[in-house]
């Protein structure tokens, strides 16, 4: 009687928005070092399922993590946010519907 694990989303769109605000809105290189690394604990834990999300929403979100890798290059974590952006796009790719301008 073994059930499949369901697969929950823990984080939502608006989170991750939310947390792009506030890194827009600092100057502090501490508060870009702190959101990058949440968001590489999120996306290595796959809190934030690709699969369930529009695939312009994992565009916005492969461009912000370019965006903190330019404030943080060098650093190690700045290098995994290029790894998870690249799975990021690729994850678009594999999709079989087409991206359209909506």
């Amino acid at each position: 009687m073994g059930s499949t694990p369901v697969e929950k989303d823990y984080i939502q769109t608006n989170i991750l928005s939310q947390l792009e605000e506030i890194t827009n809105k600092s100057s502090n290189l501490l508060v870009h070092l702190y959101t990058l690394k949440i968001l590489e604990i999120i996306l290595a834990n796959n809190w934030y399922k690709l699969s369930s999300k529009d695939a312009w929403n994992l565009i916005y979100l492969a461009n912000y993590l370019f965006d903190l890798y330019d404030v943080l290059k060098g650093t190690f974590v700045a290098h995994r946010s290029i790894k998870h952006a690249k799975a990021v796009l690729m994850s678009i790719l594999e999709r079989k519907d087409p991206l359209t301008v909506d």
